[in-house]
């Protein structure tokens, strides 16, 4: 149980939650740019799918070369490493789960008539929830099975 539970599974789970920080800010920022030019539900929630994944990862990737680099840990092999065990999983979990959500929950707040920052906001929230769950399981289930830490 100590290998479940440790400083690594803070670290992950900081990075996890920097990536979920660029969503949120990518989100609102991209439909906001977007909203100029359509005022389209479904080009908006289009547009706050694109901001989403478009900061999540550029903050995931920052946060997990700052932690290797703090731990001395850091090599462009074991980065190669971490991304193809995360990656692959990240993104299905994201794609069948977290996407259509965020889509389907900003689409059905902007038809009730919230502004587009907020609607964009609460989805990412939502599907961040429901992956950090996910997510978490699989990094368990590496570590039961695998003996693989991420």
């Amino acid at each position: 149980m100590g290998k479940l539970i440790n400083r690594r599974l803070i670290d992950f789970n900081k990075e996890v939650l920097f990536g979920e920080v660029g969503g949120i800010i990518g989100a609102p920022l991209v439909v906001f740019l977007a909203s100029i030019f359509s005022a389209r539900p479904g080009i908006l929630a289009s547009f706050t799918l694109v901001g989403s994944i478009t900061g999540a990862a550029i903050l995931w990737l920052s946060a997990r070369i700052y932690d290797r680099k703090k731990r001395k840990q850091f090599s462009v092999l074991k980065l190669g490493e971490d991304i193809a065990f995360y990656t692959p999983v990240a993104f299905t979990i994201a794609f069948f789960v977290c996407y259509p959500s965020i889509f389907l929950i900003s689409r059905f707040l902007l038809r009730k008539g919230l502004p587009v920052v907020v609607s964009s906001a609460s989805a990412e929230f939502s599907a961040f929830l429901m992956f950090l769950i996910a997510i978490n399981i699989y990094r368990f289930l590496l570590i039961i099975f695998f003996d693989k830490s991420l």
